[in-house]
């Protein structure tokens, strides 16, 4: 679990989350690395998907942001400069918490989650974008595999797998069920 993301506040030199935005003019800002009154491109990911019912409009004018305000950049491209960002922080830290020499020979497999109710188009804008990003067989030799799943679903097998091996292990059984409630990051943190 990375915990260590970049913070603009040098007194608070990091932060346990980071926000999935990316500085309107200059893509190096991402994060809380932008400074508050900085424009920034924020929700991006809303924009792969089609509109349901004029929602996107709707976020897009409550932030009072607009796809010409500033950038000629596409969704999958902002999302593209976002990830990489998050990459290179990630190789970082594994590098510093296993050693080069450990983790770049295990095989990886790369988790993407999606919300669960995108279309088949947006689960491919946001493969291109992971892709563009690095996460790929040129950039990282040992990723053998990309999983695309809903986040309900991961909120589930994570679940599933934390309970695993404790108290609570021998009160699972086949047939028993729990609820996931998938609030979201920007409804309420958990």
């Amino acid at each position: 679990m990375i915990q260590d993301w970049p913070c603009r506040n040098t007194r608070i030199a990091t932060k346990d989350k980071v926000p999935s935005e990316l500085a309107l003019k200059d893509f190096a800002n991402w994060g809380s690395l932008i400074a508050p009154n900085e424009q920034r491109h924020m929700w991006t990911k809303l924009l792969l998907d089609d509109p349901k019912a004029g929602e996107v409009d709707k976020i897009m004018r409550e932030l009072s942001l607009s796809s010409d305000q500033g950038s000629s950049a596409k969704p999958v491209e902002i999302i593209a400069k976002y990830l990489a960002h998050i990459k290179a922080h990630t190789i970082k830290n594994l590098d510093i918490h296993y050693g080069k020499g450990l983790w770049r020979t295990l095989p990886l497999t790369l988790v993407v989650t999606v919300p669960a109710v995108w279309s088949d188009a947006a689960k491919h804008s946001t493969l291109q974008a992971v892709d563009k990003a690095g996460f790929n067989n040129i950039e990282l030799p040992q990723l053998k595999r990309i999983v695309l799943t809903t986040e309900p679903e991961a909120a589930a097998i994570y679940t599933i797998q934390s309970m695993r091996g404790g108290i609570q292990d021998d009160q699972f059984a086949v047939g028993d069920g729990f609820i996931v409630c998938d609030m979201g990051g920007g409804t309420v943190d958990l």
